[in-house]
């Protein structure tokens, strides 16, 4: 479906602690919601496997981030988990939102810094949607982890203190869906989406609806 060049498009920005569901919802708007892309945002980190550079993130190393933080070409970036970098171009927002609706994932940090750039920016204030997912417990985010099987105890310790720091965070939007099972996320998400976005378009049969985070 193609955008109606007389309605605004949005940026929607999807915040959770890690566990939490934000990739799979994130997906399921860019592939099944008409008038949706997905975000790519830049990284320093290593691909995982399956990854695509320039399709789930961009990959870059820390030379190349530098550089373009040295450009100013970042509307935010910040370290997530005390460790990699991750950030949000400039051009990757502004040049593609005057065409399509654009959904991705940020930290509590990157959205903090997002918010105040589309308060200052013309072409993006009024755009920009926030929702906040959480689980009902830090047992539940910490389960849901540890069922991904790939985590090492450190990186368990370090998802679970960034996950206390992101929900004491959560008063702060607007928009907060309490996870529960994909079909009830995806639907809060669809509840609060613009209503000429919300038909939605079969799931393709198969399609992984996995848990990662940013």
């Amino acid at each position: 479906m193609q955008h109606d060049s007389q309605s605004p498009t949005h940026l929607l920005v999807i915040v959770g602690p890690s566990g939490a569901g934000k990739t799979t919802l994130c997906n399921r708007v860019a592939r099944e919601v008409p008038g949706f892309e997905r975000l790519v945002t830049a990284t320093t980190r290593d691909p995982r496997p399956g990854e695509v550079d320039g399709v789930d993130y961009l990959f870059m190393s820390e030379a190349q981030f530098d550089a373009r933080l040295q450009g100013d070409d970042f509307l935010e970036w910040a370290y997530v988990h005390g460790k990699h970098r991750y950030g949000t171009l400039r051009s990757a927002v502004v040049d593609r939102l005057d065409h399509t609706n654009l959904v991705g994932i940020l930290d509590i940090q990157g959205a903090r810094s997002l918010r105040k750039a589309a308060s200052g920016d013309p072409r993006l204030h009024g755009r920009l949607i926030e929702v906040f997912v959480a689980a009902d417990s830090l047992d539940t985010l910490r389960d849901r982890l540890v069922a991904r099987g790939n985590m090492s105890p450190a990186e368990l310790s370090r998802r679970m203190a960034s996950a206390s720091v992101e929900l004491a965070e959560m008063a702060t939007f607007q928009n907060v869906i309490l996870s529960g099972t994909p079909e009830h996320d995806f639907a809060a998400l669809e509840g609060l989406l613009p209503r000429r976005a919300t038909r939605r378009l079969p799931t393709p049969r198969g399609a992984s609806l996995e848990l990662r985070a940013r």
